[in-house]
């Protein structure tokens, strides 16, 4: 994925791009697509530590939650939680050692990184 920025006015973005295209005069263009058996278009959304961006459809494996509610796929969204740079989180990110929660003798404190996470698992995205 390429990122070129941040979009600060996502709406006004949207409706200049619609304005645009609609000035244009341009018949729609819709290209079918037929994915091989087992892969499915899936939106994403890959979450940062400060920031949400949201992709797709881009084309992915296919799961049993999938296959059993094929005719709602347009309704699933694959999260990935991720750096900035998009690499995947090390756990070194969730937990350092410190004064806190004591495992295996070790005393453990949750990183602002972690708490980021439980935030959007117990309270969602607003697209």
């Amino acid at each position: 994925a390429s990122f070129k920025g941040t979009c600060f006015e996502p709406v006004q973005w949207f409706q200049n791009q619609v304005t645009s295209l609609r000035e244009q005069k341009l018949p729609p263009i819709s290209l079918p697509m037929k994915l091989d058996e087992g892969l499915v278009l899936v939106h994403r959304l890959m979450v940062t530590p400060t920031r949400v961006y949201c992709l797709g459809p881009e084309i992915d494996v296919s799961n049993r939650v999938i296959r059993n509610h094929i005719r709602i796929v347009d309704c699933f969204l694959r999260v990935s939680f991720v750096e900035e740079d998009m690499t995947p989180l090390p756990s070194s990110a969730l937990i350092v050692a410190s004064d806190g929660i004591v495992q295996a003798g070790l005393k453990l404190k949750r990183t602002r990184v972690y708490e980021r996470i439980c935030k959007v698992l117990r309270e969602g995205v607003t697209l």
